[in-house]
Protein backbone atom coordinates (compact mmCIF):
# COMPACT_ATOMS: atom_id res chain seq x y z
CA UNK A 1 0.00 0.00 0.00
CA UNK A 2 2.84 2.61 1.48
CA UNK A 3 1.40 5.40 0.18
CA UNK A 4 2.78 7.71 2.54
CA UNK A 5 6.21 9.59 2.42
CA UNK A 6 8.16 9.38 5.41
CA UNK A 7 8.93 11.02 8.38
CA UNK A 8 5.73 13.69 8.16
CA UNK A 9 3.82 15.56 10.11
CA UNK A 10 0.12 15.08 9.93
CA UNK A 11 -3.34 14.85 11.63
CA UNK A 12 -5.53 13.05 13.54
CA UNK A 13 -9.42 14.24 13.23
CA UNK A 14 -11.85 12.79 15.50
CA UNK A 15 -15.24 14.88 16.13
CA UNK A 16 -13.58 18.04 14.34
CA UNK A 17 -10.69 17.80 17.23
CA UNK A 18 -7.40 17.87 15.39
CA UNK A 19 -4.64 15.92 17.40
CA UNK A 20 -0.80 16.21 15.69
CA UNK A 21 0.98 13.27 14.87
CA UNK A 22 4.46 12.72 13.77
CA UNK A 23 5.50 8.92 12.49
CA UNK A 24 9.25 8.74 11.38
CA UNK A 25 8.69 5.73 9.65
CA UNK A 26 5.82 2.81 8.77
CA UNK A 27 6.73 1.35 12.01
CA UNK A 28 6.26 4.39 13.64
CA UNK A 29 2.79 5.25 12.23
CA UNK A 30 0.97 2.57 14.71
CA UNK A 31 2.44 4.01 18.18
CA UNK A 32 1.76 8.05 17.16
CA UNK A 33 -1.89 6.27 16.20
CA UNK A 34 -2.24 4.93 19.79
CA UNK A 35 -0.63 8.13 21.31
CA UNK A 36 -3.69 9.66 19.07
CA UNK A 37 -6.34 6.83 20.40
CA UNK A 38 -5.22 7.43 23.57
CA UNK A 39 -5.91 10.94 23.37
CA UNK A 40 -9.45 11.18 21.68
CA UNK A 41 -10.69 9.07 24.84
CA UNK A 42 -9.36 11.18 26.96
CA UNK A 43 -10.50 14.08 25.81
CA UNK A 44 -13.95 12.73 24.92
CA UNK A 45 -15.08 11.40 28.02
CA UNK A 46 -18.47 9.59 26.48
CA UNK A 47 -16.63 8.01 23.85
CA UNK A 48 -15.96 4.27 23.54
CA UNK A 49 -12.65 2.78 21.60
CA UNK A 50 -15.22 1.39 19.28
CA UNK A 51 -16.37 4.78 18.61
CA UNK A 52 -13.07 6.24 18.08
CA UNK A 53 -11.50 3.50 15.80
CA UNK A 54 -14.91 3.80 13.55
CA UNK A 55 -14.97 7.52 13.22
CA UNK A 56 -11.39 8.74 13.63
CA UNK A 57 -9.53 9.70 10.10
CA UNK A 58 -5.46 10.32 9.18
CA UNK A 59 -5.01 13.14 6.99
CA UNK A 60 -1.61 12.84 5.29
CA UNK A 61 -1.55 15.74 2.35
CA UNK A 62 -4.93 15.18 0.97
CA UNK A 63 -5.02 11.48 1.83
CA UNK A 64 -7.48 10.57 4.95
CA UNK A 65 -7.54 7.18 6.14
CA UNK A 66 -9.45 5.20 8.69
CA UNK A 67 -8.24 3.14 11.06
CA UNK A 68 -8.14 -0.16 8.71
CA UNK A 69 -5.79 1.81 6.26
CA UNK A 70 -3.64 2.64 8.46
CA UNK A 71 -2.98 -0.46 10.06
CA UNK A 72 -2.51 -1.87 6.32
CA UNK A 73 -0.09 0.77 5.59
CA UNK A 74 1.91 0.27 9.10
CA UNK A 75 2.03 -3.46 8.75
Amino acid sequence: MRKITYPCETAAIFNDVVFVIRPNSAEDLMEECDKAETFFLNFFPYATYENVFDEIRYSFGGLYLNSLEVYMESA
